[in-house]
């Protein structure tokens, strides 16, 4: 099958971006694990010119906003079982199985879990604490059918939520519909949702603003514009198509942002523009039909 056969390594550095990104939020273990991982100190904008660092700023503000978003969803729609799929660095799973009894498996491709297993034990050192629920890191490339079946085995029959945040752009429409039916099929079994941070609409805006060289040729190879959908409502209907109910949706927390407190007196400014702003992203909550 060709998406399995498909390597998505040349994705993995996106990850590193991010937490680097993260690191000037107070997303949970974001600074830590971006000072274990880059051994310095966080991220800063690497590059001089206004158009570098209105990209970061802005980038700074769509991750961080995603982040918040989801979350918002995951506490509506959680359950004790969860399954994280192309999760990068993120410690999302990580800081949960620290404050609940959950049951939490955390996956990407085996290189990055790797890496990620080795950066999970310098934290558990550095902050001196054990976890309260059960936490795996397991690689697993979400498109393998087989593969996901048998991580899917680790779990009970309870209830389960799938979650996954920055994939989606970089998948196709024929790997999107068979990452769907993984997903599809494991929630027959299991019963639950899936929340997921990747509806991404096509904004020609967005497109034609002055990039770093580096974001540029980023988004040329991995064909991010063109493996958004075309607008919300071509997006339910791919999703409705492939099993699945949209039962929430979340655009915009601009008020939880923490990011935006880097701007000082500038913040409520621009926490009002971005609350006129139209969302070019959603995080939606799915369930299979009934």
């Amino acid at each position: 099958m060709l998406s399995q056969n498909r390597h998505f390594d040349s994705i993995s550095p996106s990850a590193e971006f991010l937490i680097r990104l993260k690191a000037n939020t107070t997303i949970p273990f974001a600074k830590e694990t971006a000072a274990l991982l880059i051994k310095g100190a966080v991220a800063e904008a690497a590059e001089n010119s206004q158009a570098d660092r209105n990209f970061y700023f802005r980038s700074l503000i769509h991750f961080e906003n995603r982040y918040r978003t989801f979350d918002k969803l995951l506490s509506e729609f959680h359950s004790d079982n969860l399954l994280e799929i192309s999760s990068g660095y993120s410690s999302r799973g990580f800081h949960l199985c620290l404050e609940k009894e959950i049951h939490f498996i955390d996956t990407d491709l085996p290189d990055l879990v790797a890496n990620k297993r080795e950066l999970i034990e310098e934290l558990l050192i550095n902050i001196d604490k054990k976890f309260k629920g059960h936490y795996e890191l397991v690689a697993l490339n979400a498109l393998d059918a087989s593969a996901f079946t048998k991580v899917l085995e680790k779990f009970s029959h309870a209830p389960l939520t799938i979650i996954n945040e920055g994939l989606l752009p970089y998948l196709d429409i024929e790997e999107k519909m068979l990452l769907c039916s993984n997903i599809r099929n494991a929630l027959k079994h299991h019963d639950g949702y899936w929340i997921t941070g990747d509806v991404y609409i096509k904004d020609e805006e967005e497109e034609t603003r002055e990039l770093p060289e580096a974001a540029r040729m980023w988004r040329q190879m991995h064909h991010t514009h063109e493996n958004k959908f075309d607008d919300f409502e071509s997006a339910e209907k791919f999703f409705n198509e492939c099993g699945f109910d949209v039962i929430r949706k979340e655009s915009l927390l601009p008020e939880e942002l923490s990011c935006l407190d880097l701007l000082g007196d500038g913040k409520n400014e621009i926490i009002e523009k971005l609350k006129d702003a139209a969302p070019h992203r959603q995080t939606w909550c799915l369930k299979i039909f009934e």
